[in-house]
């Protein structure tokens, strides 16, 4: 029994790992996706202007990613 008491709390500590490991890639995933609304919010900016200040805002990206 004690074997086996074990073994549970084994894999409830690995069952416990892994729905964190899950949590933090929801959590990435959360943020992966304002960046990209964030982005295409920008880049629909950029093509309803043509102007140089309209693309003020892509240049500042460019840079951060540089």
């Amino acid at each position: 029994i004690d074997q086996l008491t074990q073994k549970i709390y084994e894999l409830v500590n690995v069952a416990q790992e892994e729905f964190k490991k899950d949590k933090n890639y929801e959590s990435e995933i959360k943020e992966l996706n304002l960046k990209v609304n964030e982005l295409e919010n920008i880049n629909s900016e950029i093509l309803n202007s043509n102007s140089w200040k309209a693309t003020e805002k892509l240049r500042k990206i460019k840079r951060k990613f540089k």
